[in-house]
């Protein structure tokens, strides 16, 4: 279906931008925050480079937070480059890049489908969804914007193959996907999205004789998909990111948290609130989890029963309904926790590409209520507006939140109070600022959910060494102690400790 370009379609591209400034212009003013913005540009001596031709090559090997992602790198150090270490231009360049991912989707459902104001819906919800303020909000977040643009890209030169057959497009369409792959590797379920395209709404898949030679046209696709997963596993391996495999930790931890982070996407989905920068696993206790009842996961595995049940009786009558449940299914695939890498259970982030098939679902199954309703499109139009206007409030509030560290911290200790990433954090925060007793407190609360925290005791012993009175170094030297008991080559506690040692005796000879 080939779809001409006109002046009310560029209106719709302004609107969203108009919309995305609205919700993000704040942004400008923001700070980074010390959760990976630190290891992706303030503190990465790659990064604060800029594009100085001696650091092209470092930056095309790095790992940086247990990932592979040279683009993203490249990106960093470009945004150095044009505005060093202010942060507002970072946050600037996420915020034009959102811009141009929601007027890629726009494209992407309009090319598809033909419809205008459908797709100017689903875009709109995209442009204005809370669950994407991490995403804009958070500059460490520049890989999913980069991987999500490209990833974009490919898939409109994807349409343009499966309407023209030329080969050219279907080039384009691989390399738009490799360089996407190559700022973040979530792009690697993008090949099997394309089929459920060639089912609806392009009309390609008519019944199972036609899958073995769509997916055959496809293995150009498959290519470097493979190539991203072996290598993001090695990384992630290398840097002891990515939890063992083992049958009881499928069976007993893997498949449960997925079936509930399934379930969580949903709700957030439909209602986004208590968002926050980190959801404790909740088969990780020490780590402030909470361990989930036997109700909340019969009920998660109820409602995503329903849900595919209802598709799967509609896939011929409304097949948007199969399309947007199976593309939502398949983009969260790789970061659903059937492999765990990290302690977050969920994040709003991975929603980002994989919330533009639920979205087509819900836009087009109300556009058909509103058929069966006979009621004006006028009303439909108004419906649309108060629901962007909502969710367009919601989420200029929950950018509000990513103003600077302690504002990020405090809002997320609000949802899990016990979260032992948060905790420590939010004391590297206090005590960046000098406000040690509240750091202190933080430290200690950290230890009360893992008493073993290597880091929450080192930094606390850290902290009582260096602004505690004489009688807290005793304290400090147990808590020395107990992180070399399990980290022997400790560099920081061994050089705390002789410290904490020659004060104490200086202390016992005066």
């Amino acid at each position: 279906m080939s779809v001409r370009v006109d002046r009310l379609d560029l209106a719709i591209v302004l609107a969203l931008a108009i919309a995305c400034g609205a919700v993000y212009a704040q942004a400008a003013s923001f700070e980074f925050v010390g959760y990976d913005d630190e290891a992706h540009v303030t503190l990465n001596a790659v990064t604060q480079q800029g594009l100085d031709p001696a650091a092209l090559g470092p930056a095309l090997r790095a790992t940086v937070a247990a990932n592979w992602h040279p683009v993203t790198q490249l990106s960093h150090m470009l945004d150095v480059e044009l505005f060093g270490l202010d942060a507002g231009g970072h946050h600037a360049v996420n915020l034009m890049l959102h811009v141009l991912a929601s007027a890629l989707v726009f494209a992407f459902v309009r090319g598809a489908t033909g419809s205008r104001w459908r797709s100017a819906m689903v875009a709109g919800l995209f442009a204005v969804h809370p669950l994407h303020v991490e995403v804009v909000a958070w500059v460490s977040q520049r890989k999913t914007l980069l991987c999500t643009v490209f990833g974009l890209g490919s898939t409109l030169a994807y349409l343009a193959y499966a309407r023209s057959r030329r080969r050219r497009a279907l080039a384009l369409s691989v390399g738009l996907l490799t360089i996407g792959l190559l700022a973040k590797s979530m792009l690697v379920t993008l090949p099997v999205l394309f089929l459920l395209l060639d089912g609806w709404p392009l009309g390609r898949l008519r019944g199972p004789r036609d899958l073995g030679g769509l997916v055959r046209e496809k293995w150009p696709l498959f290519v470097p998909v493979a190539g991203m997963a072996v290598v993001t596993i090695v990384a992630q391996r290398s840097s002891e990111a990515m939890a063992p495999l083992g049958a009881g930790s499928i069976f007993g931890v893997h498949l449960p948290n997925a079936l509930l982070g399934y379930a969580w996407y949903i709700e957030k989905a439909l209602w986004p609130t208590h968002l926050a920068v980190h959801y404790p696993h909740p088969y990780l206790p020490l780590a402030g989890g909470v361990p989930p009842s036997a109700l909340a996961l019969v009920g998660a595995g109820a409602l995503l029963a329903a849900i595919v049940g209802v598709a799967l009786a509609t896939r011929n009558s409304r097949p948007w309904i199969a399309f947007g449940v199976a593309w939502g299914a398949i983009a969260l695939l790789p970061v659903i926790g059937l492999v765990q890498v990290g302690s977050q259970a969920v994040a709003d982030r991975y929603a980002y590409l994989s919330l533009i098939g639920p979205c087509v679902a819900v836009v087009w199954e109300a556009n058909a209520l509103r058929e069966r309703l006979r009621w004006p499109a006028l009303v439909g139009a108004g419906v649309a507006m108060v629901v962007l206007g909502a969710q367009g409030v919601a989420a200029h509030r929950q950018a509000s939140y990513w103003r600077d560290s302690r504002t990020l911290y405090t809002r997320a200790l609000e949802v899990s109070p016990r979260d032992l990433t948060l905790l420590f954090n939010m004391g590297n925060a206090e005590a960046l600022a000098e406000r040690y007793g509240k750091a202190e407190g933080f430290y200690r609360r950290a230890l009360e959910v893992n008493p073993a925290s290597s880091p929450a005791q080192l930094n606390l012993a850290e902290l009582l060494r260096k602004h505690g009175e004489p009688a807290d170094l005793a304290e400090a030297i147990g808590l020395y102690r107990s992180v070399l008991a399990a980290r022997p080559a400790n560099f920081r506690a061994t050089r705390g400790l002789r410290k904490a040692l020659v004060r104490t005796a200086e202390l016992r000879s005066e």
